[in-house]
């Protein structure tokens, strides 16, 4: 069964455009394992400092799989990232089972 991530992330102050660009080359990479279906980055169109991840995998052995090898990344730009949200990188992960279509 596929899953979706919304993975919330907050910039620090002015400097969500400078997150957004960050994020470009770590997209690629993920988008290029295996089990990752099309996702999408997307601004806030209210408050430009907060970002969301809508991301798919297409079942829960690609999503360990993400997991395991983001254990191994360093953090996205954490000067960018506002300090707190999920244990200081400013993340919140959220999976959601999605029904077959």
């Amino acid at each position: 069964m596929a899953l979706r991530l919304i993975v919330s992330s907050r910039a620090k102050p002015g400097k969500g455009g400078e997150l957004l660009a960050a994020f470009g080359p770590r997209c690629a990479e993920v988008g290029a394992e295996p089990g990752c279906e099309p996702f999408d980055l997307l601004e806030s169109g209210q408050d430009p400092d907060r970002l969301v991840l809508l991301k798919r995998w297409a079942d829960g052995a690609a999503l360990a799989a993400h997991a395991e090898v983001n254990r191994s990344r360093p953090p996205l730009a954490p000067e960018l990232r506002q300090e707190g949200g999920a244990e200081a990188r400013g993340l919140r992960v959220q999976p959601h089972a999605l029904n077959a279509t």
